[in-house]
């Protein structure tokens, strides 16, 4: 895939994760509603979340505007993404995670892949 396909993915990228956060940060209790779970309404914690969600959509955006300068973010993103889905099901295994929140890290799981794969085969072109 080209440097423009792989561009306008961690573009879309950020742009998921800024559509992920916004609501949460300005809305903090809306992120429990929409889980059906009570456990979740903090809204210091679902807003310290939403701003580390943000903060790595601006990573990908990054990327996206160059994606061999700052390839480096991706391994960050998959390191940080695979993480999410980890203890996300290992919640749910435990009885501590709604099965809603379990399934919408699957997204993760997905960008997590697609940067891995992004990282390994910019290796090359990075002289690395």
């Amino acid at each position: 895939m080209s440097l423009a396909w792989w561009s306008g993915y961690f573009r879309l990228a950020a742009l998921f994760n800024v559509a992920v956060a916004l609501p949460m940060l300005v809305m903090p209790q809306l992120a429990a509603i929409l889980l059906g779970d009570a456990s979740f309404n903090h809204p210091p914690l679902t807003q310290l979340l939403a701003w580390l969600i943000l903060s790595f959509g601006i990573g990908y955006w990054l990327v996206g505007r160059d994606p061999v300068g700052n390839r480096a973010i991706a391994l960050l993103g998959t390191i940080g993404k695979l993480g999410v889905v980890a203890i996300a099901w290992i919640g749910f295994g435990q009885g501590t995670t709604p099965l809603v929140l379990a399934l919408l890290t699957l997204a993760d799981l997905v960008w997590a892949i697609g940067f891995l794969r992004f990282y390994a085969r910019s290796a090359r072109r990075a002289g690395g």
